[in-house]
């Protein structure tokens, strides 16, 4: 079988996995959140995650968190429901990226109504060059009598890539190690 599709099944089974595990939801808040991950022939991967309200859920999707472990290609963040907006926050050395989509609202609306509407699901798509792992997520919704109701689980989220330092110096520990493996392997000359 060729690495590709094997990379295929893996993702596959992950995505399904992932999807059986979901958190269950609170109160009358029922969304469901599927991640996707297909890889791109040009070394990219373009993740995808839906999010499903029930039709006898009393509240509306308004936000979507990811926790990511790594980078993602912010040129590709549009790729939403057109309703949402999206907000990237590539983190630091202590606290990892994210990224939210938030229902946008003209303000004309209730915004227990803003969103993903019960029966209906939204999907929210981008792109990175860092290979999957397991991340959060996170749904809110507005509930009229619960009020901010939320749900919450494991999805396929870029992984992180080793900084070029670690690497090196990754590198020069092997390099050592090595180097005292052939000394000591060395016999004394008489």
């Amino acid at each position: 079988m060729r690495q590709s599709n094997v990379g295929r099944l893996i993702f596959l089974g992950a995505t399904l996995a992932l999807t059986l595990c979901s958190a269950p939801s609170q109160g009358a808040f029922i969304a469901t959140e599927t991640s996707s991950v297909n890889p791109l022939a040009n070394g990219e991967y373009l993740y995808s995650y839906t999010v499903s309200v029930a039709a006898n859920s009393t509240a509306y999707a308004s936000e979507f968190d990811l926790a990511l472990g790594g980078s993602i290609d912010t040129t590709s963040l549009p790729i939403n429901p057109s309703n949402f907006t999206s907000v990237y926050a590539p983190g630091d050395s202590f606290t990892g990226a994210s990224i939210s989509f938030y229902a946008t609202n003209d303000g004309t609306q209730n915004l227990n109504s803003i969103g993903i509407s019960p029966g209906s699901s939204g999907t929210f798509s981008f792109l990175s060059t860092n290979a999957p792992t397991t991340g959060a997520f996170q749904v809110l919704g507005i509930d009229s009598t619960a009020g901010i109701v939320t749900v919450q689980g494991s999805a396929i989220v870029p992984g992180t890539v080793p900084e070029p330092s670690s690497l090196l110096l990754t590198g020069f520990g092997a390099c050592g190690a090595l180097g005292l493996f052939a000394r000591s392997r060395r016999r004394p000359t008489v």
